[in-house]
């Protein structure tokens, strides 16, 4: 996969001509494959990309608020270890995934969209615990511990109740406090089991609701330490490799102010938790692509693009190709970079 993912927002500033263009410049830089919004991969977008014998992949996000057309219900917001509903970071304000009736709604709007447009696959987004990780997991940054509101706490009891390990052991569900403390003192590591078990249930549903539709499902999983990402969002990428077809770390090293070669060190470490498993998933790095807006990305232009995809295209393990976010804002350095990408080493 030589992939792009270009933002709603930015594809629709563009003109018939220009977007004819634009997916002209893709195809003859070696791209094979767009990412955009899963309800925005229609109509002529997407006869444009058939025309030019392009994959179209939709994202589609999970467990953010704007996943239903619907209001998230205050219940819904997670809760941190001191009893605080989390506030929005930016642009973001996480769901907790352990609601059915939310998980129901979510698989039914899944269907429903899938109904209506044309892609090869999906991409599940925000398929997670709430964390804006982009700024909670900096260099010095401290991440919020969630998610202690009752329904999560609830489910968590009943995990309990399944478990040999864990007999007569509960938390309360209307004392976050409380139960945050039992958890870091008595049952840390059955916290972070039973949060990855949400994660692969939910991750396991909504695939089902994708596969029904003839189409593939992918997921994007937060470039960390597999330890940390485990703790942190409930991503464990073995599991997660047996259930979906191809996994995406978000490895933007501009956003988490790291360096461009630490993005081959989060690829091979994911790459090191799906070798082995039945059937494992491949993995396809994701690049940080020139973006103007709040100082996210890097700037258009920039020699770090070009760096940061030689290192997508060169790590051990590579061989699943990369996909560039975002793609919208490319420039003439970009597409010269891109044509000149290594092919991935297998």
């Amino acid at each position: 996969m030589r992939a792009v993912y270009l933002r709603p927002v930015g594809v629709q500033s563009w003109s018939a001509r220009e977007l004819m263009d634009r997916l002209d410049t893709f195809a003859d830089s070696g791209i094979d494959t767009i990412v955009t919004k899963l309800r925005a991969s229609t109509g002529r977008f997407a006869a444009e990309c058939r025309a030019r014998n392009i994959r179209l992949v939709g994202s589609f996000g999970c467990f953010i608020d704007h996943a239903l057309p619907s209001d998230v219900p205050p219940e819904l917001r997670p809760v941190d270890d001191h009893g605080r509903v989390f506030e929005p970071m930016r642009w973001y304000h996480g769901v907790i995934p352990t609601s059915e009736r939310y998980l129901e709604a979510l698989a039914a709007e899944l269907s429903a969209v899938l109904d209506h447009t044309d892609t090869d696959g999906v991409l599940l987004d925000f398929i997670r615990w709430p964390c804006h990780w982009e700024r909670e997991l900096r260099p010095g940054a401290t991440w919020r511990r969630s998610s202690f509101d009752p329904i999560t706490l609830a489910r968590f009891n009943t995990y309990l109740d399944g478990r040999d390990d864990s007999p007569h052991l509960a938390v309360d569900p209307g004392d976050p406090v409380q139960a945050a403390a039992a958890v870091r003192d008595h049952l840390a590591e059955q916290w972070i089991e039973f949060r990855c078990d949400v994660v692969n249930d939910a991750c396991r549903r909504l695939g089902d609701v994708v596969a029904a539709a003839g189409r593939w499902t992918g997921a994007f999983v937060v470039p960390t330490t597999d330890r940390l990402r485990r703790e942190v969002v409930g991503q464990d990428t073995r599991a997660l490799a047996e259930i979906v077809d191809l996994l995406l770390p978000m490895t933007y090293h501009a956003a988490l102010q790291r360096p461009v070669s630490w993005l081959d060190s989060v690829s091979a470490d994911v790459k090191a938790t799906t070798t082995g498993t039945p059937g494992g998933a491949p993995v396809v790095a994701m690049v940080q692509g020139p973006a103007t807006e709040d100082g996210w990305g890097i700037s258009p232009g920039s020699p770090q693009f070009r760096d940061a995809l030689t290192a997508a295209t060169t790590w051990p393990g590579s061989g699943a190709g990369f996909c560039v976010f975002p793609g919208d804002e490319f420039g003439p350095d970009e597409f010269v970079a891109l044509r000149d990408a290594p092919q991935p080493t297998p």
